[in-house]
């Protein structure tokens, strides 16, 4: 696979990288001005109760499989052969990632919904931060799906003891 195809499936991926940064900032901002409340809550039930605690459990869930997801397709990828692979198992490792943490979002949004309260939105900000930090980059593919530049970093880190002598 030739450069020009490699660079336009990571444009490609960092153009949904923006749209879905773009989607949940606005959903987040739409949520918090518009159903955040101006007096104190009123005591929720114990299925929001529930339904809070149980997103919390799902963010936390979500970035640790995200970011498992993406480890094992880049072991996988670095036994491949071709590039074409390589760049297919990165792309298809961002949008798993993206879409597992914009869930993730996504029901945090919802419990802030039904619960009025502003945690859900502080958890949402650890995961847009999560998010901001899976950018997806031709280093990051580089580096994490190709075997070729973990043989080159190694080269270039061990020290020359010959200099020393």
């Amino acid at each position: 696979m030739d450069f020009n195809k490699t660079n336009q499936k990571v444009k490609l991926a960092n153009l949904i990288w923006i749209f879905l940064l773009s989607e949940l900032s606005t959903l987040a901002l739409i949520a918090y001005f518009m159903f955040y409340p101006q007096e104190q809550p009123v005591k929720s039930s114990d299925m929001n109760y529930i339904f809070l605690n149980f997103s919390y459990i799902v963010v936390i869930a979500s970035i640790i499989i995200s970011f498992y997801i993406n480890n094992r397709m880049g072991a996988k990828a670095k036994k491949e052969k071709t590039r074409v692979r390589q760049v297919q198992l990165f792309f298809n490792s961002v949008i798993i990632r993206l879409g597992i943490l914009e869930l993730a979002g996504i029901i945090l949004l919802v419990a802030f919904y039904f619960s009025k309260q502003l945690e859900p939105l502080y958890m949402f900000g650890i995961v847009f931060v999560a998010i901001l930090l899976s950018k997806p980059s031709l280093h990051s593919l580089n580096k994490d799906f190709s075997p070729e530049f973990e043989e080159q970093s190694s080269i270039i880190s061990e020290p020359d003891d010959s200099e020393n002598y």
